[in-house]
């Protein structure tokens, strides 16, 4: 996956992101490159703090990837701990979806925006793209996080 110097894609590379790396441990059978958002612009998070899980004597170690820059938002995926999906950052807004068919990451178009704790989705077909608001993130790729649960 390129990391580009701006949110866009004729912006320049600056680095890439490996594929996920396949192993037998933990929940998985494989990890994927993990970073900090720092910052979303139209539908492109900026990233910092990549690093990159290398297998290593039968077991994964985490490795630094000197990367900075821009991704788009279909590349990145988490678990989520939560139950309903909002109109808005905000529990109190309506609640647009609860979740049953949308178990796996892998089922999403993208996301597309961030504020603080909170992540929207795009989801559905792209003909028939709808959107919402998260929280309850879980980062770890290997466990389902500490037991906190998001909105239930």
């Amino acid at each position: 996956m390129p990391v580009r110097a701006g949110p866009s894609p004729e912006a320049p590379i600056v680095g890439r992101l490996p594929p996920a790396v396949a192993y037998e441990g933990g929940l998985y059978s494989g990890r994927g490159p993990e970073f900090a958002i720092v910052e979303a612009e139209g539908g492109w998070f900026r990233i910092d703090a990549v690093y990159v899980p290398t297998v290593k004597d039968d077991d994964v170690e985490d490795v630094p990837l000197a990367v900075t820059g821009w991704i788009p938002g279909r590349a990145i995926y988490f678990q989520l701990q939560t139950a309903k999906g909002f109109s808005r950052p905000d529990p109190a807004s309506e609640v647009v979806y609860r979740f049953g068919e949308l178990t796996h990451p892998r089922d999403w178009l993208a996301v597309t925006d961030c504020r603080g704790k909170w992540a929207e989705i795009a989801y559905g077909t792209p003909q028939e793209e709808r959107r919402m608001w998260v929280r309850g993130i879980c980062a770890a790729q290997e466990t389902s996080c500490d037991g906190v649960k998001g909105d239930r």
